[in-house]
């Protein structure tokens, strides 16, 4: 192999690892529960979903406009799957994704101390592009910590 095309080789290879090690350094500020895309979900096992429907969240105007997607459902039905491979793609494309479950949201911010303990813990929450917001409604929570939840966020998933 003539020696500027092994080096030319040699360059993709170390811009390709690290844009790999910069998307996986990226990848834990969403802190998704594991990594699942829409390709990984088999829509034939669920035909009343229909893959056409999940596809126009990946659009731009989904995150642009503030629309919101609420997945409602008992267990087993790959909601987070969905909800996950959505914001995947979505940060992938370069929106700020954030995603957890409304309980550990609720324990972090009631363990804050006080009002600026709270603003420091909620700020990135309120930074990001799309929130996900999993296992809502499992377990009862202060009625006055909703509107501080999502105050002045734009998007949530």
């Amino acid at each position: 192999m003539p020696y500027p095309d092994f080096l030319r080789g040699l360059l993709q290879e170390e811009l390709v690892a690290r844009e790999d090690n910069q998307l996986r350094r990226r990848l834990k500020d969403p802190a998704f529960p594991f990594d699942k895309t829409l390709d990984d979900f088999d829509f034939r096992l669920r035909p009343e979903l229909n893959r056409q429907v999940f596809l126009r969240y990946l659009d731009d105007r989904f995150v642009t406009q503030g629309r919101a997607l609420c997945l409602i459902g008992p267990t087993g039905l790959a909601k987070t799957h969905l909800a996950v491979a959505i914001g995947l793609a979505l940060f992938k494309r370069g929106d700020t994704v954030r995603f957890t479950t409304v309980q550990a949201l609720l324990a972090r911010v009631l363990r804050a101390p006080g009002l600026d303990g709270r603003a420091k813990v909620l700020k990135p929450i309120h930074a990001s592009d799309v929130l996900i917001l999993d296992e809502f409604g499992f377990l009862p929570a202060d009625p006055d910590i909703g509107p501080v939840l999502l105050r002045g966020h734009r998007h949530q998933v």
